[in-house]
């Protein structure tokens, strides 16, 4: 991948091959002053090849920022050619941004009420269930009404189970992915994943009598 060169980059390069070069022309200097010691032209020789480094980086930091820039020229032409012509799909995404922002908001104060209610209905069953097992009705015996270790509610040998309401969510969701035609792990794992095993026949019950309501 290439490095981008920015113009920041040219300058330094401008001054230390400028810095680079002063210190060789003193390097000379103290080579004459020195009556040619060996320690001076050794002096001497590294300035002089520090200078012709620096000279060089500058060279192709300049090749490099010409040719980006040639690039980087074709590139805002695209782009100011691309905005004009997608600009009605550019408005069509915004647009169905907002829509589905729209949606999802509905659908997470639908989640909301949808908590709410079965929150409710599972304490009402919880409550019931505690109030007949103290008063020594248990369905594990037979009763027709009685309350239940897992927290279901026998009535007139109807069963009322309590529900995980954030796990029939998932499921919902999980049907929806699926319906969709989404990939997603959502659409992938199963049932038993979102819920505990205690829960999974309480939450197909809502799910059975949600699709009566629905169909």
């Amino acid at each position: 991948m290439t490095t981008l060169v920015t113009e920041e980059q040219v300058k330094q390069a401008e001054q230390d091959a400028e810095r680079a070069e002063q210190a060789s022309l003193a390097a000379d200097k103290l080579y004459v002053k020195g009556a040619g010691s060996t320690q001076a032209y050794e002096e001497q020789q590294n300035a002089r090849r520090r200078a012709e480094q620096a000279k060089k980086r500058l060279e192709k930091t300049r090749t490099d920022y010409a040719e980006q820039e040639t690039l980087r020229a074709a590139r805002a032409e695209l782009m100011q050619t691309a905005t004009k012509e997608m600009a009605p799909v550019f408005r069509k995404v915004a647009k169905s941004r907002e829509e589905a922002v729209s949606a999802l908001a509905a659908a997470r104060t639908a989640m909301g009420k949808a908590l709410e209610a079965a929150g409710t209905y599972d304490v009402l069953v919880r409550e019931a269930a505690g109030e007949l097992v103290n008063r020594g009705l248990r369905g594990e015996y037979g009763e027709q009404t009685g309350g239940l270790l897992d927290g279901s509610l026998m009535v007139a040998g109807e069963r009322w189970s309590s529900v995980d309401a954030p796990g029939v969510l998932l499921v919902l969701l999980g049907e929806a992915v699926r319906a969709a035609g989404g990939r997603h792990r959502l659409g992938v794992v199963p049932q038993a994943a979102y819920v505990g095993l205690a829960q999974q026949r309480a939450t197909r019950e809502f799910l059975d009598r949600l699709g009566v309501t629905q169909g």
